[in-house]
Parts: C-alpha cells; structure tokens; sequence
C-alpha cells in the first residue's frame, strides 16, 4: 500500500523517533520501532519477516537499525566540537565507567547524546578517537580513523555506517 508506506515517513518514523539524538536505540526500541515500520508500510503478516518486509517495501536504509544510530552520530558530531577538548575527554571516560558498570543492562544507563553514541559504537566494535585537540573521530574496526573535519565528508560516513548496519541487518534476516 504506497499510501501506508508514505504515512511512514511523514508521519510515523518522525513520532517515533523523537529524541533519539539523546538516548540513541536500545535493541528494545529497535525491535518495537521495526514492528511499528512493518506494520505501518502495510507489509506485516504472520511469520514474515519484518526486516525483509522494510527492505522490500521502503530499503533497508529505512530500518531503525540502520537510521536511529546515523542521526546519533550527526547529532553529536554537531555538539561534541563545542565541549572544551580536555573536559569532553574526561566526560567521556566517567560515562564510559558508568555505563559498563557490572549488573543491569548497559542501554538502561544510557543517558544523553554521548552516551548513545558510545552504545551504538560499541555495537559496531567502534571507539571514541581522541588525538591532540580532543574527541577528533571514530575508529573503526579496521583502524581507519574518521574524522570530523574535511579530510571525510559525512556522506562518506553515513554510507560506511549504513553498508556496515545494513550487512548485518541481511544476516539476521529470516
């Protein structure tokens, strides 16, 4: 239904997802907001597959998997410059310890822009860079350092993010 699947993106996924610079996407979320998509594209039946059904309907670009964690990284890409570079690094640790503190669930300790961009990171084997002027970028798996600044465009960072996301996505895919 080509009505449905516009409602989902005018008026569904911006609803849904609200806020999520702040708290990123626990796995909870991610499931609910997929169930949510699928149902509300028109594609959600008994036993199909819900990441299958938003690939086939809109692309997997579309699932919250894939879209909630590249807003994140926008947002605190946007921010993280403003914070004093010795401050932000000191932050970071103490958030860090706070969230990897035994007992509990890490996402329920999840608490601002810096906490769910060291989640969503961490999903993906990722770590916080921090050179001589501070937070500077990510590191990847790979050991390729991605940087805020004009040496990688975000474009170039938001297809990485999103082959990378989407590759899993199809892995888990029934």
């Amino acid at each position: 239904n080509k009505k449905a699947r516009a409602l989902h993106t005018t008026g569904v996924l911006p609803q849904a997802s609200y806020g999520v610079e702040g708290i990123g996407y626990a796995p909870w979320i991610i499931r609910s907001l997929r169930t949510m998509a699928a149902d509300s594209m028109g594609c959600s039946k008994q036993g199909r597959c819900p990441i299958t059904a938003i690939a086939l309907a809109k692309g997997l670009e579309w699932d919250p998997y894939v879209r909630g964690p590249i807003q994140v990284f926008k947002h605190w890409a946007a921010i993280s410059p403003k914070i004093e570079p010795k401050a932000l690094e000191e932050a970071w640790s103490q958030m860090e310890n706070h969230v990897l503190q035994p007992g509990g669930h890490a996402w329920a300790r999840v608490k601002g822009p810096m906490a769910a961009t060291f989640m969503h990171l961490r999903e993906m084997g990722w770590k916080a860079h921090f050179g001589e002027q501070g937070h500077d970028g990510f590191m990847d798996t790979e050991g390729t350092l991605w940087k805020f600044n004009h040496e990688i465009s975000w474009q170039d960072f938001e297809e990485q993010i999103q082959e990378i996301r989407e590759n899993h996505l199809w892995k888990k895919a029934s």
